[in-house]
C-alpha cells in the first residue's frame, strides 16, 4: 500500500505548510471535543467512520497515536493538536482528500482565535 504525504495547501489565510498549525501552542486550555462531535464537526461522518480507520492503525502521526486520550468513564476526548494530528494522518492514508484537508486547516487556525486562547 503506498502512503502519500498530505500538506495543507497554503492560501490567504497563509497556512503554514512546513509545520502543524497549533505547533507551539498551549492546546489545553482549549475545547475538548467527543468522537461524534469531532467527526461530524469536521468530518462530516459517523464515529463509526473515525473507529474504522483507528482499527487499521490510520490514527497515528509521525509515530505518535492521535485517537485521542480516554477520560475517567472511558469515553475518548480529542483537543485541537489530536484533531489536526489525526487529519494528517487520515490524508496520509487516502482517507480523506486535500480538499478536505485545506477545509479542517483552516478551522484549526480559526478555532483557538474563536475560543481567546491564542491572540
Amino acid at each position: 500500500m503506498e502512503i502519500r504525504q498530505a500538506q495543507i495547501l497554503v492560501d490567504e489565510l497563509s497556512l503554514p505548510s512546513h509545520r502543524l498549525i497549533l505547533e507551539g501552542i498551549d492546546v489545553s486550555r482549549g475545547p475538548i471535543f467527543s468522537i461524534s462531535e469531532v467527526t461530524k464537526v469536521f468530518f462530516g461522518w459517523s464515529a463509526q467512520w473515525l473507529r474504522n480507520h483507528d482499527s487499521r492503525g490510520w490514527l497515528v502521526y509521525k509515530g505518535e497515536y492521535v485517537g485521542g486520550v480516554r477520560d475517567d468513564k472511558g469515553q475518548r476526548r480529542f483537543n485541537l493538536a489530536h484533531v489536526e494530528k489525526m487529519v494528517h494522518a487520515l490524508a496520509e492514508h487516502n482517507a480523506i482528500g486535500a480538499a478536505h484537508l485545506q477545509a479542517i486547516g483552516v478551522m484549526v487556525y480559526h478555532m483557538p482565535k474563536v475560543d481567546e486562547y491564542v491572540q
